[in-house]
C-alpha cells in the first residue's frame, strides 16, 4: 500500500512542480539529492544476523555467494517462486504501453487517461487492503486461482468491449485481482529460502537483463498492440495458473 501511495504521489509532484513554472529537471535534481538522506538512513540501520547462522566473519564473500547460490538454485520452492515472479513480469509488460493503447485504441483523451490511471491506483489500494483480510481466512493458492480465472475472463473483455464506460467498469475487477500477484509472489519468494532472501532477490533482479519490454514492443509492432497484449497476457496467466495449482493448500493462519 505504501508503494501504491508513492505511485500516486509521483504524478502529483510532477503536476505541482510544472504548475508553478519550475522545470521538471529541478524535480529530478531534488530527487537525486534526496538519495543522500536515504543513504544516511541505511548507514545508521543495523541488520540482524542471517537465519542460517553464518556471519560476515565466518566466510569470505565468494564462499558466501557460492553457498547462497547453491542453496537457492537447488530449492524447488525457490525456483517455483522465481518462475512465478518472471511470469508476473511478463504479465505486467503490456502495462508499459497501456496509456498509449487507451489513447489510440480506446479513444480516451489525456484527461480521461489520467482519470483512468488514478482509478486504477485507487482500486489497487482497496485490493491490497482487502487481500490482508482475505489471507486471514484463506490461502495463497485459492486466492491466486481465483485471480487467474477472473483475469482469463476479464482481460479479453477489457480489450475488445466497445466504449469507454464499460472499460472503466471492467477496470474494477481487472485491477482488483491483478493487485494480488505481486505481494503474494514477493512475500513467498523471500520466505522460500530462510536467511537467504538477499540471494533470492539478487537472482530475481537478473530477470531485468532479459529485454522483455523490447520483445513485447517488437511483437506489438508486428501483430498490433491489442493482439500482442492479449496473447502475452494469456500466456503469462497460463504459467501462473500452473504454478498456483501446485501450491500446497495450507490452512489460513489464525491470529490467536
Amino acid at each position: 500500500m505504501l508503494d501504491t501511495f508513492g505511485a500516486l504521489l509521483s504524478p502529483l509532484c510532477v503536476a505541482a512542480v510544472i504548475s508553478t513554472g519550475v522545470s521538471w529537471r529541478w524535480l529530478l535534481v531534488a530527487l537525486g539529492l534526496s538519495s543522500f538522506a536515504y543513504a544516511a538512513l541505511i548507514l545508521r540501520t543495523t541488520f540482524p544476523s542471517p537465519a542460517n547462522g553464518q556471519s560476515e566473519e565466518d566466510s569470505s564473500l565468494l564462499s558466501g555467494l557460492r553457498d547462497n547460490l547453491h542453496h537457492v538454485l537447488h530449492s524447488r520452492d525457490v525456483l517455483r517462486w522465481l518462475i512465478f515472479m518472471f511470469a508476473l513480469e511478463i504479465l505486467e509488460t503490456p502495462n508499459v504501453l497501456r496509456t498509449v493503447w487507451l489513447s489510440e485504441q480506446a479513444g480516451m483523451d489525456q484527461a480521461l487517461v489520467g482519470l483512468y490511471v488514478a482509478f486504477e491506483m485507487a482500486v489497487n489500494l482497496f485490493s491490497l487492503f482487502y487481500l490482508d483480510r482475505w489471507l486471514a481466512r484463506s490461502n495463497a493458492r485459492r486466492i491466486l486461482q481465483t485471480a487467474n480465472i477472473a483475469l482469463f475472463i476479464v482481460i479479453p473483455l477489457w480489450l475488445f468491449i466497445p466504449g469507454i464506460l464499460p472499460r472503466f467498469l471492467l477496470a474494477l475487477p481487472l485491477n482488483f485481482f491483478f493487485a494480488f500477484y505481486w505481494p503474494i509472489g514477493r512475500a513467498q519468494s523471500l520466505t522460500s529460502a530462510p536467511g537467504r532472501a538477499g540471494a533470492v532477490t539478487a537472482l530475481n533482479s537478473l530477470f531485468g537483463l532479459i529485454p522483455v519490454t523490447l520483445l513485447f514492443g517488437l511483437l506489438a509492432e508486428a501483430v498490433s498492440l491489442t493482439t500482442a497484449t492479449l496473447w502475452v497476457s494469456l500466456a503469462a496467466l497460463a504459467i501462473l495458473t500452473l504454478i498456483s495449482a501446485r501450491l500446497p493448500a495450507t490452512p489460513p493462519v489464525s491470529d490467536s
